[in-house]
């Protein structure tokens, strides 16, 4: 859905934040200014195993170079101070959901698949363990589940269910999108997958996390 002209942007902004797990600053040509913001909010999105990157991109300057052409340098911030330094644990867990949910689930349908990823992230949030303070800004991120970092119900929101499922998805090869709107007159967020016949089903796993008495329900999904 990007144009052309954010395309390359995006690309490489994912090979250095997603690919190369670097932190530091990059540096573009002044016309690629808001190429650089589309590119990235749609990375997040894509990729929420980039738990680590504050979304707020802030940090852009413009400046000219030694050879007299404009250029623009991008800062990325970490999420909080130390986040940075979670990202081989974080990947590391995120390798463990996979294996588990492979040795899951009973066939090799998409259908199956996707309902092992429901089952493990809502088992994983009601667990009852306490979120620590370290830990509470990743309330809307995938890290939570798999950090063991939700507690019961409430303790991870929607987004965090949301980018939990995408994260996961991700890893085997489903499409699947982060959708925004509303329920029950709130603001919610919730996915969408496309299956095999090229069809693309809801999954809400917000809803159908039951908490601790009836950790998950199929209610919402698909």
């Amino acid at each position: 859905m990007l144009s052309d002209s954010v395309i390359p942007v995006y690309d490489a902004l994912k090979k250095h934040l997603l690919d190369e797990k670097r932190c530091d600053k990059m540096e573009f040509d002044a016309s690629y200014q808001t190429a650089v913001r589309f590119a990235f909010s749609a990375l997040l999105e894509d990729h929420p195993e980039l738990f680590w990157v504050d979304e707020m991109l802030d940090d852009i300057s413009i400046y000219t170079d030694s050879h007299g052409k404009k250029k623009i340098s991008v800062v990325f911030r970490e999420l909080y101070p130390g986040s940075f330094d979670d990202i081989e644990k974080g990947w590391n867990e995120l390798a463990h959901a996979v294996s588990i949910i492979k040795y899951a689930r009973a066939s090799e349908s998409r259908y199956d698949t996707l309902q092992a990823i429901q089952a493990y992230i809502c088992d994983s949030v009601s667990n009852n363990r306490t979120v620590s303070d370290d830990y509470s800004v990743y309330l809307d991120s995938f890290v939570a589940p798999l950090l063991r970092c939700g507690t019961d119900e409430g303790k991870l929101i929607c987004r965090g269910y949301a980018r939990s499922f995408k994260a996961v998805c991700n890893q085997f090869d489903i499409p699947c999108v982060i959708i925004y709107g509303q329920t029950f007159d709130f603001g919610h967020a919730w996915n969408v997958v496309q299956m095999e016949d090229g069809k693309w089903y809801g999954a809400d796993l917000t809803n159908d996390d039951g908490g601790e008495l009836s950790p998950h329900y199929y209610n919402y999904f698909l």
